[in-house]
Parts: structure tokens; sequence; C-alpha cells
């Protein structure tokens, strides 16, 4: 179950914790996507997975994550504390995935940007379909990168072909952290 985006008005942010909670209860895996008290209130209840950008984690850990090391080492202390996957975006630098001791960068190829919208969205939809079909990180992280960088590349928060997306899948750059 994926719990992405703002909240609605009206909706307190501990309402992403109770909701993950009770999807844990049910035996499915939670992923959150979201951002501020939301984002605090879901890693309190532990998803499977979340996906902020280095800004929100900066902010969920209080002080500024600006070095590689000191990201994976905040992503692994979130793991230790339950949360299965941590992936963080970092914009036209790629993403870094951690999950069972193991720290991946994912790095996208050259392309020219269009627009952002949907970007995190596809990612997320990459990593879900990945766990789905049983792939490894190094898989998932591939898929999810080149899903985002597919939809960078054009105008809108859908990708219109996903060839392109393929064709990027192989071009992803994975180095082990």
């Amino acid at each position: 179950m994926v719990i992405a985006g703002s909240l609605p008005v009206g909706v307190a942010p501990e309402a992403v914790g109770r909701l993950i909670t009770v999807i844990k209860e049910q035996g499915a895996k939670a992923v959150a996507d979201t951002s501020g008290p939301a984002l605090v209130s879901a890693v309190h209840a532990g998803p499977w997975l979340i996906k902020p950008n280095d800004d929100e984690l900066a902010e969920l850990v209080g002080r500024p994550v600006n070095a590689l090391d000191d990201l994976v080492a905040e992503a692994r202390r979130m793991n230790s504390d339950g949360i299965a996957t941590v992936a963080v975006s970092l914009g036209a630098r790629g993403a870094v995935f951690v999950e069972d001791g193991q720290a991946l960068l994912a790095r996208p190829p050259r392309i020219e940007a269009v627009s952002t919208v949907g970007a995190g969205d596809a990612m997320i939809g990459g990593l879900v379909a990945g766990m789905a079909l049983h792939l490894s990180l190094e898989k998932r992280a591939r898929r999810a990168s080149a899903l985002a960088a597919a939809t960078v590349m054009q105008a809108g928060p859908a990708i219109q072909d996903l060839n392109t997306a393929k064709t990027l899948e192989s071009r992803i750059e994975i180095t082990n952290l």
C-alpha cells in the first residue's frame, strides 16, 4: 500500500502513522512518500519503504545530510529501526538505495530535463513493481531510476512511452557505497 503526496486538508499527520500500523497489521507492506510531520509520523510507524529526497531527509533527522556517507549512515539507522528500504532521491545526481546492509548510488545518464513532476511517483512505482517481481535491490534501483529519468524527460507526470525507460535502464550507473 502506497501513501504518497500531501495530506488532504483537515487530515492530521498522525493519520499516516496510524494507517501504516493498520496496513502492517493486515500483513501488507506500507510505502511512504510524503514530507514534514506526515513523514515523521510514517517513520515512527515503521513502513517497509520510505522515499524522502535529500532535503526531506535533512528535515527528518534535524540537520544537514550532505555527504553520501552521512546520508547512508542515516538510512542504515532507519533500517535498524525497522524500515526495510530507504530510497533517497537526489535529483539530477541520482538516488541512494539502502537495504539489508547494502547501499547503492544509482546515477542516471545526462538527460534533457523538461519537468520533474511525477518523477518521485515513477520512482516509487518502479520500486514497488520490482518488489512484486522479487528483483534484487540493484535491479529495483535501476528500474526505479530509469522510470524517474524517463518521466523528467517529458512534460506531465505520466510516461508516454515505456521504451524510453527501458532504454535508460541499461544506462543507469550503479555504485556500491
